[in-house]
Order: C-alpha cells, then sequence, then structure tokens
C-alpha cells in the first residue's frame, strides 16, 4: 500500500495544531507547568529549539504510524483508530511510563505527556484512515 504523503503532512499539523490547544492554559498548559516545575518565562529561552524538535518527532511520528498502518492494513476507519490507539498506548504512552517512573518524575506530568501522544496517534489516524 502506498503511503499518502499529503496525509502525513495534514496529520502532522494537526498534531501541532493538538499539542498547541493540549499545553494551553484552555487544557493542560498550567498542570504541566506545575509538574514540570518550570516557569513560564524559562520556556521562551528554549522555545524555538523546543518547537523545532517537536516539528520534526511529530512528523516522524505520523510517517511511522503511515508505514505501521500500511502493512497493518485495516479494514476500515474504525479498525484504522483502533490500530493508532494500540500504537499510541503500546509503544508510545508504555516506554514513556518506564522512562518517568527511573526518573521519578510526577505521574501527572506522565498523565499530560503520554496522554497527548495518544491522543496524536489517534488524531493522525483519523487524518490517515480518511484520507488513505
Amino acid at each position: 500500500q502506498e503511503i499518502n504523503g499529503w496525509a502525513i503532512l495534514l496529520a502532522t499539523v494537526t498534531g501541532l495544531g493538538l499539542g498547541a490547544l493540549w499545553y494551553s492554559p484552555l487544557l493542560f498548559g498550567g498542570a504541566w507547568l506545575r509538574a514540570t516545575g518550570f516557569h513560564e518565562a524559562e520556556l521562551h529561552r528554549h522555545h524555538q529549539l523546543a518547537l523545532g524538535a517537536t516539528v520534526v518527532t511529530t512528523a516522524l511520528s505520523v510517517l511511522a504510524l503511515a508505514v505501521f498502518l500500511a502493512a497493518v492494513r485495516p479494514p476500515g476507519l474504525a479498525a484504522t483508530l483502533g490500530w493508532s490507539l494500540l500504537a499510541g498506548l503500546g509503544f508510545v504512552a508504555t516506554s514513556m511510563l518506564s522512562d518517568h517512573l527511573l526518573c521519578r518524575s510526577p505521574m501527572a506530568l506522565f498523565q499530560i505527556q503520554a496522554g497527548y501522544r495518544v491522543a496524536l496517534f489517534l488524531v493522525a489516524g483519523l487524518v490517515l484512515g480518511l484520507w488513505p
């Protein structure tokens, strides 16, 4: 099965938009700041590097999901979302959990960060499923 580059681009942009909303004051931005111990002023010092890395890693995550879904060949949108959820939980969230436990990060931080990654995989799966 072919990989749709335009769908990957759209899923990446959509995922970045989700991240902007997820980490905004409207959703989990305040809780994330508290869990990390950062102050908003600190974030602006490393903002460009972090944003650039986020764009690249989001695009790579979406590309990996697209390759995974192409190999699995789910038979419809519901199955695509199911496989996307499995990938987000099984590959990403589980790896993040061991890192957070080893680093003794607050569980709230894990929940916010892993929750975003799982939501990203679902949104990307939705785009990839609707535009194969």
